[in-house]
């Protein structure tokens, strides 16, 4: 899974039906949605100690990166499967799906402390990746997530939730691709070393998505050019924190 070299390795089951009497915040329908979905939860690895230090203050309580691989019976219930998942564990959680039919896709999450309840945390930035397949034409994806996303590649190892957001940053950056100028190029930078760099980028991210969202829903022409102009001064922000952080 994404390189996560074997000295992390944790391989254990986590029986179904317990991880669903402890999701108390679903509904009835929900459970029944989850377990129907779901064949299988393994963990695969715990990702701790040193090299990437845990981080606990005002903000965060991370002490691991929890690694799942779960058994799908249709790719199609990955998103709404993996927001349970990673709103139900309260550590940062890289969640592998899998189905009998070769698909395989990534679910990542921010989490910090709730600020009501310090005992909870909050996933307050879901993302997930594409769906990978045998296909051809899923190959060269793929390879564009393994050459970005793998243990190795990742710069941030100044604590948990800089490591765990970097590989969440650049999937959505991949997975956005179409609508983020540049892309490549944002994978490339050096701003990952930065935990507030990335976070900006991010916002700006969200913010591009929200405008394009918007454009669809623009009927009048100064409307639209209007956006455009939003999006320019955007994609201008995006350029000078990654040249900030590069100079």
């Amino acid at each position: 899974m994404l390189g996560i070299p074997d000295r992390y390795r944790r391989e254990s089951e986590l029986p179904k039906k317990d991880f669903i009497k402890r999701a108390t915040m679903l509904t009835a329908s929900e459970r029944k949605k989850f377990s129907s979905a779901v064949t299988n939860l393994r963990l695969k690895y715990i990702i701790a100690g040193a090299e990437i230090p845990p981080l606990i203050n005002n903000h965060y309580n991370s002490r691991v990166l929890q690694c799942l691989e779960v058994n799908l019976t249709d790719i199609r219930q990955r998103q709404f499967c993996g927001e349970i998942l990673q709103r139900q564990i309260k550590e940062h959680a890289i969640v592998k799906f899998v189905t009998i039919q070769r698909e395989s896709a990534y679910c990542f999450a921010r989490k910090r402390l709730n600020q009501n309840d310090n005992e909870q945390t909050v996933a307050d930035y879901i993302t997930h990746s594409p769906v990978f397949t045998a296909s051809i034409l899923c190959s060269d994806l793929q390879a564009v997530f393994e050459k970005h996303i793998i243990f190795d590649k990742i710069l941030n190892h100044a604590h948990i939730p800089a490591f765990n957001f970097e590989i969440l940053l650049k999937t959505e950056i991949i997975t956005q691709a179409g609508i983020i100028p540049h892309a490549n190029g944002l994978l490339q930078a050096k701003y990952y070393y930065d935990y507030d760099s990335m976070l900006t980028v991010a916002g700006l991210i969200a913010e591009i998505k929200a405008t394009e969202k918007q454009k669809t829903k623009e009927l009048t022409t100064a409307g639209k050019a209007r956006l455009n102009s939003n999006l320019k001064k955007i994609y201008t922000k995006l350029q000078f924190v990654t040249k900030m952080e590069e100079a």
